[in-house]
């Protein structure tokens, strides 16, 4: 899905959500997502990472905002952003025994079959 969102140049932000119940005990929770789920999660962020990359250049041209707003705003996003991958990181190594995003990201996301229909895009 994420290989076909940057096949197509998207850019957007891709927001993941956990299943949430009236129910405590049938709500899904990080701790208890599986492999697929967890790359799925992992491959949005990242996506996200690039998005938030390229709006970075956006707001520092913005007039609206001083140089002090600026340099905090740059360094909120910076630092949000690695606080994210860092949390799923240590999350992935909880979850799968220690093992890293990498490897597991490696036995679920792969690229597009071969034989798979070419999307057609229209542009704006």
């Amino acid at each position: 899905m994420m290989s076909d969102f940057r096949e197509m140049n998207f850019r957007g932000l891709v927001a993941p959500l956990l299943y949430q119940d009236f129910s405590e005990k049938n709500s899904m929770h990080f701790g208890n997502l599986n492999e697929a789920q967890f790359t799925l999660f992992w491959k949005c962020w990242e996506n996200n990472l690039r998005v938030i990359n390229d709006i970075i250049p956006i707001i520092l041209r913005n007039k609206t905002y001083g140089p002090p707003m600026k340099v905090f705003m740059y360094g909120i996003l910076k630092a949000g952003t690695w606080a994210i991958m860092r949390y799923l990181r240590g999350l992935c190594k909880d979850l799968f025994n220690g093992r890293t995003p990498d490897q597991i990201i490696d036995k679920y996301a792969r690229s597009r079959s071969v034989s798979a229909p070419k999307i057609q895009t229209k542009k704006l």
